[in-house]
């Protein structure tokens, strides 16, 4: 063996364990979230009731969707831009940064103060959802260096820390009273919580800020350029999320809190199917119409059987983990709800492989719009079933043009 091919060999186990450990970080990272918020959601239902959470859930939905409007698509615009142009890569995201804070974080700051005060916790119940709005939208603005970088371990090492603090802080509030007539000192902690977060991706990534270079002028044509991007992320979160506010604008804060939790796992089981089409994703954008159709087939069977699971584990693991009983309408609602995504999913994949790109984020708008309509109709009389049942209509709506973007992509 020549001394050249002697060095790839070795080189070849280490590029091997670098990948391993980028995918451990990248895999716990994603499940993190998921569980921090099911621990989250045990230790204040249990602790002050479903009211106190759905409160709780109230503020996120509010902070979440300003946070999502300030990102406007930064990730995906800042990789693409980066790829074309590795060389510029910092002063890329200098630029998008503060364009991003300067021209969208004020309203949405505003918004939030508006949206989401808590009218016992006086003026700390402006003060603190906006700070977590900050720390949230500043945190985000690292997601396209960690993926550029890799850097997941040292990521999650960090949210692990905040986790673990979040979670001690929360019991500790709840234990001490003071969460029993405002949810301002819950919202503090899981805001200190987002700013551990937001600081230890600062330091991580602090070479963007002490290189050479410029890049530190906003300007309105990143955001004009990142729209596409934008939309396509917000058509997602209005299809995921309208129930939710349609639920928090019609319903009980009780009722919020137990919609948030059952409709919860429903998603987590969806997006296991998300992970397996992801994982075909490849093969499917090569593959000819009939073997396109059976792997749809094949991921809608999958689905079947994961909501079925479902609507037989959450009636006997909500009440043992929250203390409560779902409404059985609600389960069913929700389970029949979700098989729907795993029968459009390969098909909108379809539509983007032909650069449809925009009626892929027309359908999520459209989706979600009837849903909000629809859940703001029906939740009145009907409950959380009937905004399900909304819901599920929206997925429907999507089926339908998803459909017709495969056929002419096939």
């Amino acid at each position: 063996m020549t001394i050249s091919g002697s060095m790839m060999s070795e080189r070849q186990p280490l590029r091997f364990r670098h990948r391993l450990r980028r995918l451990a970080g990248a895999g716990g990272l994603q499940l993190l979230t998921p569980v921090l918020g099911v621990a989250s959601s045990i230790i204040v239902t249990r602790g002050i009731g479903g009211a106190g959470w759905g409160s709780v859930v109230h503020e996120m939905l509010v902070i979440g969707l300003a946070a999502h409007l300030v990102g406007w698509g930064a990730r995906d615009f800042v990789l693409r831009e980066t790829a074309a142009s590795p060389m510029n890569a910092r002063l890329i995201w200098r630029r998008n940064t503060l364009s991003r804070l300067t021209f969208l974080l004020p309203p949405a700051l505003a918004a939030v103060a508006l949206a989401a005060p808590d009218p016992a916790a006086g003026p700390a119940g402006r003060l603190l959802p906006m700070l977590w709005c900050v720390a949230m939208v500043w945190c985000r603005s690292f997601d396209a260096p960690m993926v550029q970088d890799g850097r997941y371990g040292q990521v999650l090492a960090v949210d692990l820390l905040a986790a673990g603090l979040s979670a001690a802080g929360l019991v500790t509030v709840i234990r001490s009273g003071t969460a029993d007539s405002t949810t301002a000192p819950l919202v503090g902690v899981l805001a200190g919580a987002e700013i551990l977060r937001a600081l230890g991706r600062t330091v991580i990534f602090r070479h963007l800020f002490t290189a050479p270079g410029d890049g530190w002028r906003p300007m309105l044509s990143d955001l004009r350029a990142g729209r596409g991007f934008f939309l396509l992320g917000f058509s997602g979160l209005l299809a995921s999320r309208a129930d939710s506010y349609a639920v928090g604008l019609t319903l009980p804060p009780e009722t919020l809190g137990h919609y948030q939790i059952v409709t919860t796992f429903v998603i987590h089981l969806q997006t296991l199917g998300a992970v397996w089409l992801m994982t075909a994703t490849p093969d499917l954008l090569r593959l000819p119409r009939p073997a396109v159709l059976r792997f749809t087939g094949r991921n809608f069977m999958a689905g079947i059987a994961l909501m079925a699971t479902a609507a037989m584990v959450l009636p006997v693991l909500v009440p043992a983990l929250f203390g409560f009983t779902p409404a059985t309408a609600l389960v069913l609602a929700a389970a029949a709800g979700g098989t729907l995504t795993f029968l459009y999913g390969p098909l909108l994949l379809l539509a983007q492989r032909q650069g449809r790109e925009l009626q892929v984020a027309a359908s999520g708008f459209a989706a979600g719009g009837l849903t909000f309509t629809g859940g703001l109709l029906l939740a009145p009389s009907y409950g959380p079933a009937g905004v399900q049942t909304a819901l599920a209509t929206g997925h429907l709506l999507q089926l339908a043009i998803a459909w017709q973007g495969g056929r002419r992509a096939l």
